[in-house]
């Protein structure tokens, strides 16, 4: 019974480290896209600059 209850522990403990790694992943893929997105308006900006 005790041991039921540890295994059943770190199934839960695994599935939410799981999670934290999928969320932290796609937290960097965000954060790429963003600068991603800016340096494109940045460059959007300069090129109406130097017209």
């Amino acid at each position: 019974e005790r041991s039921d209850k540890t295994v059943k522990r770190l199934q839960l403990m695994t599935q939410r480290y799981e999670a934290l790694e999928k969320r932290r992943g796609m937290e960097v893929e965000g954060f790429k896209n963003d600068i991603k997105l800016l340096r494109q308006r940045l460059k959007d900006v300069e090129k109406q600059l130097f017209k």
